[in-house]
């Protein structure tokens, strides 16, 4: 299933079928409308219980069955009649098949985009530095106002958010290289635009196409605005919160979907991913305690971003978790709290050790990750800084672990030992600068 997630062209045998005729063990492989706009993020769903097909119903009218990863027991005994009449290859391209021409818009098949990397880290970072500068001004607008009871400029930030998502798609590294070495110090409006790079970067993992990506960047930078309606002293207690103050954090939903509702220029979709992002698969979320399918699908992207940066990032009541600890909890929570191909498919966008992770290699050598390898995330392109005997290296030197993956005479393998946190060793993130003039071996 996660080689389907989201939109994968199809080839295989199809049957057409009326919600009212599904049955438990069909695998329906297509719906009559495209997967973005149902709460059905992965394309692809084997039918196991009666809610399976109440979604459905809610949804779509008629669904395209794949008949060779159905239960044979049920199509041989319900469906062959139908089967002989409406078995077709499916176009690629669209949920109609070849014998068949597109109603409309709506009933095409929502295509997976495929984004290629067009800009190297070190040539994307001014243009990314540039765009996360005006983000971070569009962002501290937003809270002013708000604090003031002004009204958004919502251009601005929706400038800002495009200028994001087209950095991001030319090259994924460099923006999470920014996040992670910008001072962290305004958690809630930071919070907001790291979790939205790194949902942009799932997004364009998932092949996501350019609006919703985009409705997904304004729908995370804005979910924390209600925020700012929030007594100061309740965000910056240092211990636990009593019960009835948790009661009153959790009210930013509200405050963020009354203030984004009166606000104009805001779609729809955003309003979603806002009203869902701290839901929860299993329903433990709030404030509505959806479940699973309940949830907008670009709303389980944000649940799982924004508790990743959470728990990534320092906090006045916790102490930031490695990259692998936070990889480690999330993974603990599939299936429970977050989906679980969602989960899985997150981890491989952002890779084990995402960029800008302070990293010590076998060799007992220190450095900081700068770029990730697409095939190989166990190996990526580490900038070098502290030798095996923890002396600093000038200049700095940037290696590429897929090259030194076997023992050789003249290079023994290197590989990761383990992620450390920020300031071991004294280093920290934003004193580093990526530069073409460091040497690549």
């Amino acid at each position: 299933m996660l080689g389907n997630v989201v939109g994968d062209a199809v080839s295989r045998e199809q049957i057409k079928v009326n919600i009212t005729d599904l049955k438990i063990g069909m695998y329906v492989s297509q719906l009559d409308r495209p997967w973005i706009e149902t709460p059905f993020l992965l394309q692809g769903l084997l039918i196991k219980a009666g809610r399976d097909i109440t979604a459905l119903h809610r949804h779509c009218n008629h669904v395209y069955v794949d008949i060779t990863k159905s239960s044979s027991k049920v199509i041989k005994q319900h469906y062959v009649h139908i089967a002989k009449n409406n078995v077709a290859k499916l176009n690629p391209n669209t949920s109609q098949t070849k014998s068949k021409k597109p109603q409309s818009t709506k009933e095409n098949k929502f295509k997976k985009f495929s984004y290629t990397t067009s800009q190297s880290v070190e040539k994307e970072l001014p243009q990314a530095d540039l765009a996360f500068h005006d983000l971070s001004q569009a962002m501290q607008s937003v809270f002013k106002n708000i604090r003031s009871g002004q009204p958004i400029n919502i251009t601005e930030t929706k400038q800002a958010a495009k200028e994001m998502v087209e950095s991001v798609i030319r090259n994924p590294d460099a923006f999470v290289w920014l996040a992670r070495v910008k001072e962290k110090d305004s958690y809630s409006y930071e919070h907001s635009i790291r979790a939205a790079i790194l949902a942009i970067v799932f997004g364009r993992h998932l092949g996501l196409p350019p609006v919703p990506l985009q409705n997904l960047a304004m729908g995370v930078l804005l979910s924390e605005v209600g925020m700012a309606k929030i007594p100061d002293e309740l965000l910056k207690n240092s211990g636990k919160l009593s019960d009835e103050e948790y009661e009153v954090v959790k009210k930013h939903v509200e405050y963020s979907a009354e203030i984004l509702a009166s606000t104009p220029g805001i779609s729809d979709q955003v309003l979603q991913i806002v009203w869902s992002h701290h839901e929860r698969h299993d329903g433990s979320g709030y404030p509505r305690q959806l479940r699973n399918q309940q949830i907008h699908p670009l709303g389980k992207i944000a649940g799982i971003v924004d508790c990743y940066d959470a728990l990534t990032s320092p906090r006045s009541h916790a102490r930031p978790k490695t990259a692998s600890d936070a990889v480690s909890m999330l993974y603990k929570m599939r299936g429970k709290e977050f989906q679980s191909e969602l989960v899985e498919q997150f981890i491989q966008a952002i890779g084990l050790y995402p960029t800008g992770t302070l990293v010590q290699l076998s060799t007992d050598e220190v450095g900081i990750i700068v770029a990730q390898n697409k095939e190989r995330r166990l190996c990526p392109k580490v900038m070098i800084v502290l030798d095996e005997n923890k002396i600093p290296i000038y200049p700095s030197k940037i290696i590429d672990l897929k090259h030194y993956q076997k023992n050789t005479k003249e290079q023994p393998k290197i590989s990761i030992s383990l992620d450390l946190k920020v300031g071991a060793f004294d280093i920290y993130p934003q004193d580093i600068m990526v530069a073409s003039s460091a040497s690549a071996i």
